[in-house]
């Protein structure tokens, strides 16, 4: 299984990088390492040694070996190995065989570990049978941390930048072309005049040509008053601003001039796409159409009788398609990718994050990061309501194979530990005591620990909710022996559970047929505390340590295309 995926060093605009997963392992890894392999007559592979950190994360490492540069690999429970320079061979091993050899390095704070390997010691582990970048699929997704950068500088420089670090024998195997980003967004461009194509050198590429600049999900100009005055959807989810159908209205009312060189109009992935493809009219998936609002996704169809009594230009919408169909190939050779190549209707990141990481339809996904999200798939033929309830805690988001996501999305998760992480170095600081917060969290977790139990009550929800924005922060349960750091502590972990809970409770996930949770996310691997409150609060088996990568998912999901 061949798969290609972005990844996001510091003070870069990210790589779009190969690996190759042998078949039947369900491991996941960065092989920068396919640049330079170690001395002769080994092997040489290297994984994260930071016990904190299961997930794939967003920088790389470099390390020398003796003779060449290798790059590091962070990956937390097994390695890849490749044989030399020919890759015809690759094995995949636990890292935790007590005959390995390897020396530590120090790199960015974060202990590394190098591995050497000889061939004797690979008696017995899994080898993959074909040759290592030698398979004729191959999906390369856009991964939805690009689409950030855009604000900063084009996002096809971005994307220039990654395909410019692949290989020429790589990018010619492509066949097959996985987007995934940033759902909500919108941006505007000229049909058939969207884009210029250049050359570089011997790469062919394109440049954004009548476009207009991206107003992103966390776009604020439409107020609540605005939104008022918008007619209802014929839809289950709301409309909020920062969604495409807002964004619109908000220019009609106060930019109209704006709208009018524009014929065309999507999110910038399925900008990408469509440029690709070289489309008049760019052919949207039914995650990003959903996103926008104004969109019923039982029928599958905008509100277009709506959206033109208030003289909405629906000339805009995009044709929408299924979340797994082709919108298209590409129209002239990019880079080294061939022209021909299939390219995938562009797919919202949060539906491919759960998708790379949920192989059962029994499978709730926990992530606690900065926020918090708890998704439960909905059994098979479950359709939603025709109108929104802006009450819910849930919202149920269009996925794959026709079914829904019900997802608790919070807006309070780790970004309240670290405002009260914050709060403490500043009271120390006021009492003249200079201490790095990072001193601090350790601390506090040791210190809950110790404290199984407490009768002080925290509602952490310091950035109110989605459904309710005015319910802010509140302390109950205050006595003399409840004001320790390790009582402290424990009730916000148990806080930030409960106020997950209150919105998607063990009743809900037992309905879908959930018989197990699968976790990720920063917040949760490095507090062991708010793990046990987790495992107390949902009587289901936890497992941690599950990738979440929307590249990955959009990968998969072509890999995967019937």
């Amino acid at each position: 299984m061949l798969a290609c995926f972005v990844t996001r060093p510091p003070g870069s605009l990210g790589r779009l990088i190969v690996c190759d997963v042998p078949a039947g392992t369900l491991c996941k890894f960065r092989p920068q390492l396919i640049s330079e392999i170690g001395g002769k007559g080994t092997l040489s592979c290297c994984r994260l040694a930071h016990k904190h950190s299961p997930r794939l994360l967003p920088y790389r490492v470099q390390a020398r070996n003796r003779k060449s540069g290798a790059h590091l690999v962070p990956y937390p429970d097994w390695v890849l190995l490749l044989c030399q320079r020919s890759y015809e061979q690759a094995y995949c091993l636990p890292t935790k065989l007590k005959s390995l050899n390897y020396r530590k390095i120090k790199y960015g704070g974060l202990s590394q570990k190098v591995f050497s390997f000889g061939k004797s010691q690979l008696s017995g582990y899994q080898k993959a049978q074909r040759p290592l970048l030698g398979l004729l699929l191959c999906a390369a997704a856009v991964s939805s941390s690009l689409m950030r950068f855009c604000k900063q500088r084009s996002g096809t420089s971005a994307l220039d930048e990654c395909l410019a670090d692949l290989p020429q024998g790589h990018l010619q195997r492509v066949c097959r072309i996985g987007v995934s980003g940033q759902m909500h967004g919108i941006m505007f461009w000229k049909a058939g005049q969207g884009c210029q194509w250049t050359e570089r050198g011997t790469r062919p590429t394109f440049e954004p040509a009548e476009v207009s600049h991206l107003i992103t999900w966390q776009d604020g100009h439409c107020s609540s008053d605005l939104l008022a005055l918008l007619l209802p959807p014929r839809s289950h989810l709301s409309v909020a601003t920062g969604f495409g159908c807002a964004t619109i209205y908000w220019y009609m009312e106060n930019s109209p001039g704006f709208l009018k060189p524009y014929n065309a109009a999507g999110t910038i992935q399925d900008y990408v796409v469509a440029m690709l493809c070289g489309q008049v009219r760019p052919r949207m998936s039914v995650h990003n159409a959903a996103s926008w609002g104004y969109f019923n996704t039982t029928s599958k169809s905008w509100n277009a009788d709506i959206l033109e009594e208030s003289g909405f230009p629906t000339h805009l919408l995009p044709e929408v398609v299924e979340p797994r169909e082709l919108a298209g190939e590409t129209c002239r050779r990019w880079h080294w990718i061939p022209e021909g190549a299939g390219v995938g209707a562009a797919l919202g990141n949060f539906q491919c994050s759960v998708y790379s990481c949920m192989p059962e339809s029994t499978d709730a996904v926990l992530n606690i990061g900065t926020s918090a999200q708890l998704s439960v798939p909905m059994p098979l033929g479950f359709e939603p309501s025709d109108s929104p309830d802006p009450l819910s805690p849930v919202a149920c988001f269009p996925y794959f194979t026709s079914r829904y996501l019900a997802v608790a999305a919070l807006l309070n998760g780790g970004n309240v530990l670290a405002t009260f992480v914050g709060v403490l170095a500043r009271w120390m600081a006021e009492l003249g005591l200079e201490v790095s917060e990072a001193v601090f969290y350790p601390r506090m977790i040791r210190a809950a620990l110790s404290q199984a139990d407490t009768n002080l009550a925290i509602c952490p929800t310091l950035f109110g909710e989605r459904h309710t924005p005015e319910r802010l922060a509140s302390v109950t349960g205050i006595g003399a022996s409840e004001l320790s750091l390790s009582h402290v502590t424990r009730a916000l972990c148990r806080g930030l559970v409960q106020n997950l809970h209150s919105m998607l409770a063990t009743g809900r996930l037992e309905e879908a047929g959930v018989t197990r949770i699968l976790a990720s996310g920063s917040a949760l691997t490095r507090n062991e505390v708010l793990r046990q409150e987790v495992e107390k609060v949902y009587p289901f088996p936890v497992v941690y340590g599950k990738d979440v990568d929307a590249a990955v998912g959009a990968a998969l999901v072509l890999l995967n295309r019937k």
